[in-house]
């Protein structure tokens, strides 16, 4: 042990001048390989400077070009139904038309929750306004205190004054040979009756109401147990034989969530959302304009909807009247003005008259389903005819014969079927003869058993 000792303390001896012999020729190594990176360092020349620039440049240029590329692939494959960029101030405004959003949903405004549209009639017709079986249990107090009987029985149209961009727009009468001397209906048109803009923003409010409420799965409702076999055979539902009363929810005549689930994406339908006058400057000022240069009564008129039909969808024949109704609280007349242009298809197709409306952007549709002693006029039967290609989007009111306390307000809202308030889709399918599969944003009382006509 004391050899290995010695040995060691002779190896780090230091030299007399006091310096390590070790380190100093691990440093006479090393110091020319260092002296040689920092020449390589410090002496770069200008040109490798430029280089290396370029090729920055470069490689940016190819990233812009790889995401314009991706960005116009994308615009493309979206295809026609995007919708146009339209200002803030004005999607704000069309937006804050629809109220029945919950309070969960971050929007720009808040509602109650209990709110709904007022209750329908059933009998081969799409979403009613009016509830005449049980009107005495969901009639606004408030409304009643205010309500004015007031009757809708002609129109009165002036021409649309000249504006910038604009001449003159006029009423423009659609003649029909078929049934001339038998039928009272009257169909009119008018070119740009609602601007560019106003009908975008209707569309994107539409979109953007439809894409909320579609977090939540519908629940799919059916005018009755023979309605539901005929829908589901023709989707091709290998269970449709086998559904029976007990499928309904109770007390109403919809599926529960997981069947409406499984049926979702199988059915076809068009989609709707509705607003209410007073809820946006846009729903009093469009209304003025429709009394003004058509003649047709505020206190008439019923909810707003902005219906949408995509590829594939359209409406069956059906009259928005009641056939054989006595009850002359029921539709008048009917304004619908097209949002956009459709490419194929989409067309308003009165059977009874040979007239067909093709989709104008702008454009305004009028016609009177009643005559004028309150007779529901079958001559007026209509369809929406297939979108072949592109989206149709239409802007829809109702006007009534005879006005009641709750035409045109909010009620409540039914508690079943069990749902989210404000928030679950109801997808309500009409009589298979006479209608069609419709998405709604919002829930009436036409899905009840205690309300529903039985063996429909």
């Amino acid at each position: 042990m004391a050899v290995v000792s010695k040995r060691k303390t002779a190896s780090v001896k230091k030299s007399s001048h006091g310096h390590n012999p070790v380190k100093q020729r691990k440093q006479e190594v090393t110091s020319p390989k260092s002296r040689k990176k920092i020449k390589t360092i410090s002496d770069v020349p200008k040109l490798d400077q430029a280089q290396r620039q370029n090729n920055i440049r470069q490689k940016l240029a190819m990233g812009v070009i790889f995401y314009l590329t991706v960005g116009i692939a994308v615009l493309y494959w979206r295809g026609t139904t995007q919708l146009p960029e339209i200002p803030q101030d004005l999607q704000s405004k069309m937006s804050e038309s629809y109220g029945q959003d919950n309070e969960k949903v971050n929007l720009s405004r808040k509602y109650n929750n209990d709110s709904s549209q007022n209750t329908e009639n059933i009998t081969n017709q799409p979403e009613n306004e009016s509830n005449h079986h049980i009107e005495e249990t969901t009639e606004d107090e408030n409304a009643i205190l205010d309500f004015i009987p007031t009757i809708q029985k002609n129109f009165k149209f002036l021409p649309y004054p000249a504006e910038p961009g604009n001449p003159v727009r006029k009423w423009k009468e659609i003649k029909y040979k078929k049934h001339k001397n038998t039928s009272s209906v009257r169909v009119y048109i008018m070119d740009n009756f609602l601007s560019s803009r106003e009908c975008d923003g209707l569309m994107r409010a539409h979109e953007n109401h439809v894409r909320e409420h579609n977090k939540q799965a519908p629940i799919i409702c059916f005018s009755g147990l023979v309605t539901m076999r005929l829908y589901l055979k023709q989707a091709k539902v290998s269970w449709a034989d086998k559904v029976s009363e007990s499928d309904f929810t109770s007390g109403t005549r919809c599926l529960n969530q997981s069947l409406s689930s499984q049926l979702n994406g199988r059915l076809v339908w068009s989609r709707s959302t509705s607003f209410y006058p007073g809820e946006s400057k846009f729903s009093s000022q469009y209304e003025e304009r429709v009394e003004h240069y058509a003649g047709l009564k505020p206190q008439n008129g019923g909810k707003f909807q902005v219906t949408s039909y995509g590829q594939g969808v359209g409406y069956k024949l059906h009259t928005d009247c009641k056939e054989h109704n006595t009850d002359r609280r029921d539709r008048f007349a009917t304004i619908l003005v097209y949002l956009q242009d459709v490419q194929s298809g989409g067309e308003t197709e009165f059977t009874e008259l040979d007239i067909k409306v093709k989709p104008k952007k702008g454009r305004a549709l009028v016609w009177n389903n009643m005559d004028a002693n309150g007779n529901c006029d079958l001559t007026s039967y209509h369809q929406a005819a297939t979108v072949q290609k592109g989206k149709k989007y239409i802007l829809q009111r109702w006007y009534y014969y005879e006005n009641f306390p709750t035409l045109g307000k909010r009620t409540w809202e039914p508690e079943i079927p069990a749902r989210t308030f404000g928030l679950t889709p109801r997808v309500m399918c009409d009589r298979f003869d006479s209608g069609s599969c419709r998405w709604y944003d919002e829930w009436n009382h036409d899905h009840l058993t205690n309300y529903r006509v039985p063996g429909n």
